[in-house]
């Protein structure tokens, strides 16, 4: 049996500095140049980690204004983890449009997969405040599905929790939440009825791109691109890759933090010496020689 839970800005942003995964506006400094095939000219196209107040090219731009964000299965060096996407939650109650986004299993970036099994969660709703219940799309996702591991189910859970909570404005402060099936307490693929987030830095990827988003469309000038991560010394080594692959500009920057938690980053990057095309930001951990290799994530976009 197929595993199901395999497939072969402003307002998320907002989200994820509830979540505690960003705590400060830590900025970095530093400029490296390189070149490349993509450049224009042959002068080196300047890369800077300055970080501005106001990005130059913002996610809701390029995005079809993003409303939230969604949770979705990944692999990395550490194993499969869960990854925040921004995603457009539709108008009305973000609880309801979370579940809709996270249920239909389709996340934008072809690096992510479904967390939970498509079509396992019904409805959504916040109880007085105290707790968000979750109604179950029918009792056999109660039990954990053929084939699918303890660990696995445990991250399509978390994921719910993750996502339900930056819908709903409490991740500061999250609320439990709570799975349910005709109206009582119920399991959810096995796993147990309420949860609350678990361990960033055992459930997250270490590096996240959020804005732009994946496919975004830019101009060729200064664009801020931004994501959270947890890196040895906070230190975040990102690239600017053509269609081939080849590293056209690169630099590095650094989170407000690292060790405890996962802590925001940004760098601001000029494109202005690049060719028309399409290329991949890549943004990944420094291991500081040791454990594993480092996490990567990529966002594709366009220059026209």
């Amino acid at each position: 049996m197929t595993n199901p839970l395999r497939r072969s800005a402003p307002a998320a942003v907002a989200a994820v500095v509830g979540l505690g995964l960003v705590a400060g506006c830590g900025s970095s400094s530093g400029t490296t140049t390189t070149t490349g095939a993509g450049a224009k000219t042959s002068p080196a196209a300047t890369a800077t980690t300055s970080a501005p107040a106001t990005p130059t090219t913002s996610a809701a731009a390029v995005s079809g204004k993003p409303s939230g964000l969604v949770y979705w299965l990944v692999k990395t060096p550490q194993g499969d983890r869960i990854t925040a996407e921004q995603a457009a939650l539709g108008k009305g109650d973000p609880i309801a449009g979370a579940v809709k986004v996270l249920d239909a299993g389709k996340p934008v970036d072809p690096d992510y997969s479904a967390a939970v099994p498509p079509g396992s969660l019904a409805s959504a709703s916040v109880e007085k405040g105290k707790q968000i219940d979750v109604t179950l799309a029918g009792s056999q996702w109660a039990k954990v599905p053929s084939g699918t591991s303890a660990a696995t189910a445990e991250l399509a859970q978390q994921a719910v929790v993750y996502t339900l909570n930056a819908a709903n404005g409490t991740a500061a402060k999250p609320l439990p939440v709570q799975f349910t099936l005709g109206g009582k307490p119920s399991t959810y693929l096995g796993q147990p009825a309420t949860a609350k987030p678990a361990n960033q830095l055992k459930t997250l990827a270490l590096m996240s791109v959020l804005a732009p988003t994946d496919g975004a469309t830019l101009k060729a000038g200064k664009t801020t691109f931004s994501g959270v991560g947890s890196s040895f010394e906070a230190n975040v080594a990102w690239q600017v890759q053509d269609s081939s692959g080849k590293a056209v500009l690169h630099g590095s920057t650094m989170s407000s933090g690292w060790m405890d938690k996962l802590y925001p980053w940004k760098a601001t990057v000029d494109l202005s010496k690049l060719s028309p095309g399409t290329y991949t930001f890549v943004a990944s951990t420094d291991s500081g020689g040791e454990g594993p290799a480092a996490t990567k994530d990529t966002k594709r976009f366009t220059i026209k």
